[in-house]
């Protein structure tokens, strides 16, 4: 806007009129702002809980016709197909409005779909007239009539096959074993560990004149090398949608649960099972501590056994800390053992004491059971479980895959675990086992 110019008193009081003009519709104008303000929130806050309520009918909708109306030719299934429809609808779900009866006009364009005008105008007329969700009177008897005392009459119209949301399961017990490990976080895939070899030592002099001897300690090296582990789940799309399960929530359990068996049955017995050079307790060659029954049978263990196998560690150092692992089945032969005079070891009663021979056990679902017994086969450890190395390198990581080929070809999604862990004895000559006889 240009300068205005004022030459004469009759000028500056126009232009000042003026501004005072401009000045007050300004303040009206800000006056009013504050309603205009109030007036919009409260009408999004309307718009809001109208799309709320909408959004929470069209959601009942679907929990509640999910399992029988799937298909059913019924005012039933026309409620569920059209609640169905609307929350894909939301979700800007493409392929599932497409099962469900619109047709795609551009594949590349998502959003162009011409919808069965005869299924929607059905299903806009049961809301407009308030039927969303309501069972007709007609269609009550579908869920069964009171029995008169007769089994024969009213039961076959009672839903069959109903299931709870909680799965029966066995719950995994917290491992005895592994925080008695030597556990060592990974930063790298490899971790190098000097070892002690032999010892240094003092000799005597034997004269004034002698020379003193040397003694030299040897080291050795320990490489505890990380391995990836995992598991997949497949699950279609059917088995989500219709599912009360908590699916999710499962796997996850089950996976740790299962890496806690992994853990344990990779320190105890891998036996290079899965070609990765892994061996256990009771496997590795380095372990020369070997106590061997007189038999072959698990069931021939009598606390003798475990008194040798003690033996098997000569010093106390070796001793220190140290726990018998075996398996439930196999402690359950010991406590049956009886005495010269036919008297139980374990008090019966009592349940017996947690250590033997001063020593206390862990048992273990992973360690050998009974009925593995066989000729030449170890089965119990005796060691302080500090003596073995276990490595975490990735603990446990869960991926769910909905958008692979196989969701486009099969209409299917991926549960994914995984985990990569090391296993190593890192002092041998600290670690005795028991086994059979040849």
């Amino acid at each position: 806007m240009a300068p205005k110019t004022i030459e004469n008193m009759t000028q500056l009081n126009e232009f000042a009129v003026g501004v005072k003009d401009e000045l007050s519709v300004i303040k009206t104008a800000n006056e009013a702002v504050p309603e205009t303000i109030e007036a919009a929130a409260t009408e999004r806050k309307a718009l809001g809980e109208k799309v709320d309520k909408l959004s929470k009918q069209f959601g009942d909708l679907i929990i509640v016709f999910k399992k029988r109306w799937e298909d059913e030719d019924t005012p039933h299934g026309e409620n569920y197909r059209f609640g169905k429809f609307m929350w894909a609808l939301q979700r800007n779900d493409v392929q599932a409005m497409v099962n469900m009866g619109a047709r795609k006009v551009n594949d590349k364009v998502k959003n162009d779909l011409v919808i069965d005008k005869d299924f929607m105008d059905k299903a806009i007329k049961l809301y407009g007239e308030g039927k969303m969700g309501v069972i007709p009177d007609e269609q009550k008897t579908d869920f069964g009539t009171p029995l008169m005392g007769d089994s024969g009459t009213g039961q076959y119209l009672l839903p069959q096959n109903i299931y709870a949301t909680d799965i029966l399961r066995l719950v995994a017990d917290q491992s005895e074993l592994i925080p008695k490990l030597m556990n060592v976080p990974m930063a790298g895939r490899q971790i190098l560990y000097p070892a002690e070899g032999t010892r240094f030592s003092f000799t005597a002099r034997t004269s004034e004149s002698g020379d003193t001897t040397e003694s030299n300690p040897t080291f050795a090296q320990i490489t505890l090398t990380a391995e990836t582990y995992a598991g997949w789940v497949g699950m279609s799309d059917e088995l989500l949608e219709d599912t009360f399960m908590e699916i999710g929530g499962l796997l996850r359990t089950q996976a740790v649960e299962a890496m806690v068996d992994l853990i344990e049955t990779k320190v105890i017995k891998a036996n290079n099972d899965d070609s990765l050079n892994v061996y256990g307790m009771l496997y590795d060659s380095a372990i020369t501590n070997i106590q061997t029954m007189d038999t072959n049978s698990f069931s021939d263990l009598k606390w003798s056994d475990l008194a040798n196998l003690k033996r098997k560690l000569t010093t106390s150092e070796k001793r220190r800390r140290a726990y018998f692992i075996m398996h439930p089945t196999v402690f359950d032969i010991l406590a049956a053992d009886l005495d010269g005079v036919g008297r139980y070891y374990f008090d019966p009663s009592t349940g017996g004491p947690r250590s033997i021979w001063g020593y206390p056990y862990i048992m273990s679902d992973n360690a050998p059971d009974e009925d593995e017994s066989a000729a030449s086969t170890p089965f119990i450890a005796f060691c302080n479980p500090k003596h073995y190395l276990h490595g975490t390198r990735l603990g446990l990581t869960f991926g769910f895959y909905p958008g692979t080929y196989y969701k486009v070809q099969n209409l299917e999604n991926f549960f994914l675990a995984v985990t990569r862990q090391a296993f190593e004895p890192a002092t041998p000559a600290a670690i005795a086992y028991l086994k059979t006889s040849a």
